[in-house]
């Protein structure tokens, strides 16, 4: 047995100085080593070619074998790259999907029996007449089928089944018995107040103590990455800390309840205002909380005019901030007026 030569660190040193931008090919011939040998050892670094994973002979291989005979979701799965670079790939190696196979009189059969039954899933139909869902569904048009549609309504019977069993069955093992989707028993479960919540994680003092050494000193997104928790978790425990000096991070109840009553009634300058919340803090909360004000507030003829006078001189975020409009619709406007911001340097 070929024993493989042991790579020193010299040649480690110049695979990651040189990969990236020129490749494999000009590794091994520097380094006097196979490309395949460059390319495994790079994989292994985690370096990558421009950005993309060069291919292996393998892996050519493989796709020229299997190409015609496998199903493209199988083979992205076991060469670990996406559809997309798998028909590109074959492309290039002039690799092309047989002709469609001709449905014989006993298949058209069997789909016309199957396809209207909602017993069989669309995975059985699939596997018994061994095609693809999207060939298969190219047939149905053509014998003009037609499956009829589940219903998902909750029905009193079905109510009561998703009570008696969720805490010993999951959402997904409810949803198949019921022949739901498993997003249709998560959101029942949420409007009925069955929600399962996971029990939100304590702070301990080490970290409260962390926190107040090292907020603003070092990126928040640090500390959270030390402890497993968000950016939003450390910025709202470091108000509640009173480490932050940012304008009303937390929302109370109080404050979303107004915020609902209002929000489309009053501007979000004004809601910030009785708030004391930043405009685009009342916007963005708006928004988690799925609210819409339901109209379009035209500009006037004097916002128009100022947004002409300053768009450029001042930033389209000074500018929102003193007409009490999003940054997005001042820029929207702009564009629509063609109002420059005199920025760009003209070609020579």
């Amino acid at each position: 047995m070929v024993m493989s030569k042991i790579w020193t660190e010299e040649e480690i040193k110049f695979i990651k100085q040189h990969y990236k931008r020129k490749g494999g090919k000009y590794v091994a011939e520097h380094l006097n080593r196979s490309h395949g040998g460059v390319l495994s050892q790079a994989a292994k670094l985690g370096l990558k070619f421009g950005g993309l994973n060069e291919w292996m002979i393998w892996e050519d291989n493989y796709l020229k074998r299997h190409y015609d005979n496998r199903k493209l979701s199988s083979i992205a799965k076991t060469l670990k790259r996406n559809k997309n670079s798998i028909i590109a790939r074959a492309g290039r190696l002039n690799l092309r999907n047989p002709p469609d196979r001709r449905w014989t009189e006993e298949e058209k059969k069997l789909l016309r029996k199957l396809y209207p039954d909602l017993k069989y899933s669309r995975d059985y139909i699939s596997a018994i007449l061994n095609r693809p869902w999207g060939g298969i569904i190219k047939q149905v048009r053509n014998l003009k089928l037609h499956r009829p549609k589940k219903d998902f309504r909750w029905t009193k019977e079905k109510h009561e089944y998703f009570v008696k069993h969720r805490k010993s069955m999951t959402y997904r093992e409810i949803a198949e018995a019921l022949d739901f989707k498993l997003k249709t028993v998560q959101h029942h479960a949420y409007e009925t107040k069955f929600q399962k919540m996971k029990p939100s994680k304590l702070w301990t003092e080490e970290e409260n103590e962390f926190i107040r050494r090292n907020y603003k000193k070092i990126p928040t997104r640090e500390i959270a990455a030390k402890f497993g928790r968000s950016s939003d978790a450390i910025n709202n425990q470091a108000a509640k800390l009173g480490l932050s000096d940012r304008e009303g991070m937390l929302w109370s109840t109080q404050q979303m309840g107004f915020l609902r009553r209002n929000y489309g009634k009053l501007t979000a300058k004004e809601i910030g205002t009785r708030l004391g919340k930043s405009q685009s803090a009342v916007i963005g909360k708006a928004a988690k909380l799925g609210l819409r004000t339901g109209k379009r507030i035209l500009f006037t003829k004097k916002e128009i005019e100022f947004i002409r006078k300053n768009y450029g001189k001042i930033t389209a975020r000074e500018i929102a901030a003193k007409l009490g409009r999003p940054r997005q619709s001042i820029v929207g406007l702009a564009s629509k007026y063609g109002i420059r911001s005199g920025k760009r340097k003209p070609r020579n």
